[in-house]
């Protein structure tokens, strides 16, 4: 069978309903050795809808959908799939079960993505056997052979694909499947829209990293002194950590990828500060602002004054931040009121 035969009709659910299918009531009333036989559809999905009402604006309100779905679904192999701008590619944002390898390969083009879903519809996918054969590159051979079936289940905001809910193991397989589409149906518009109201709106204004290697901060430093000989300048090397802010997310979004946690924090920081100078990009994710600075004082860059706008906006987009004092560490550097020797300032940065 085709890929696409296996796309399933919304079921006509919505939020508060109960559950109304009887090939599901059919299904949950038969006897069977499995526990989640024993689960309540509808009881789930209010439960589900009850838990996402919860959730906060945050950039990584992905992670805290992730965490509601796989609790309530009783999700042990699955994950969510964002897009990443750097790659236009879907990426894993929170994962659970899979092996290393698949946490690897589960990187499916845009335009593979899209293709999943030609009407650009919110369309509950469901492959087994030869069917699973278009994602066999996107998970490990042990997790491929052992698959019996795999969802998809896309979040679209209008046209765009905002997400895709990867569903390799669940006790409701043991089910009939349209249990799953259930769920999915009457949870999709809620969860869609959480997806685009936390991320896509504050994601838009991010920009993508336009950044320097940290080893090329030191010639840039000279040529700019170069340039400049004999003016009255000062040159501004201001180093920010976002190790704390990073902290402070994962602690309360511990579904997310660490690493995507860093790559929105990093996005963010640089998208603040890029106007103000040059951006170099260092070890650890830490970023270095090298900005010249003519004249007197009062064309010093307020530094005190930029680190509070930029927690503030960090509080902003993170939810989690709302209740950290300290966001961004920082150091600031300045030639020659620091030292003389340009190259042993630069140096210390590292």
């Amino acid at each position: 069978m085709g890929l696409m035969k296996r796309v399933l009709t919304q079921a006509n659910v919505t939020e508060g309903n109960t559950l109304l299918a009887s090939s599901v009531d059919v299904a949950v009333a038969e006897p069977t050795e499995s526990s989640a036989a024993t689960l309540r559809p509808e009881v789930v999905i209010r439960s589900m809808l009850d838990e996402l009402q919860t959730i906060q604006p945050s950039l990584e309100a992905p992670a805290h959908v992730f965490a509601v779905l796989k609790r309530n679904l009783l999700l042990t192999k699955a994950a969510i799939l964002l897009p990443d701008p750097d790659e236009r590619t879907f990426v894993p944002w929170s994962l659970s079960g899979f092996d290393v390898t698949t946490q690897r390969r589960l990187h499916i083009p845009e335009d593979s993505a899209y293709s999943l879903f030609p009407r650009r519809t919110a369309s509950f996918l469901l492959l087994s056997g030869d069917e699973l054969q278009p994602i066999e590159q996107y998970l490990s051979v042990r997790e491929f052979t052992t698959a019996d079936s795999v969802v998809l289940a896309p979040f679209f905001h209008e046209a765009k694909l905002l997400a895709i809910l990867v569903i390799a193991e669940t006790p409701f397989f043991e089910l009939d499947h349209t249990i799953l589409q259930v769920m999915y149906s009457a949870s999709e518009d809620k969860i869609a829209s959480l997806l685009f109201n936390s991320r896509d709106t504050r994601i838009s204004h991010i920009q993508l990293p336009l950044l320097f290697s940290h080893d090329q901060l030191p010639a840039m430093a000279q040529e700019a002194l170069r340039e400049h000989t004999g003016e009255d300048i000062t040159l501004l090397m201001l180093q920010l950590s976002a190790d704390r802010a990073v902290e402070g997310i994962a602690t309360h979004a511990r579904e997310t990828d660490r690493y995507r946690i860093t790559q929105d924090v990093t996005r963010l920081v640089n998208t603040m500060i890029s106007g103000l100078g040059t951006v170099f990009l260092y070890p650890e994710h830490r970023l270095v602002l090298l900005r010249l600075e003519r004249g007197g004082n009062e064309r010093r860059l307020d530094v005190e004054l930029l680190l509070h706008q930029m927690g503030c906006r960090l509080r902003d987009c993170f939810g989690e931040l709302q209740k950290q004092e300290v966001i961004l560490e920082h150091r600031l550097l300045r030639y020659p009121a620091d030292s003389a020797d340009l190259e042993e300032l630069t140096g210390s940065l590292m």
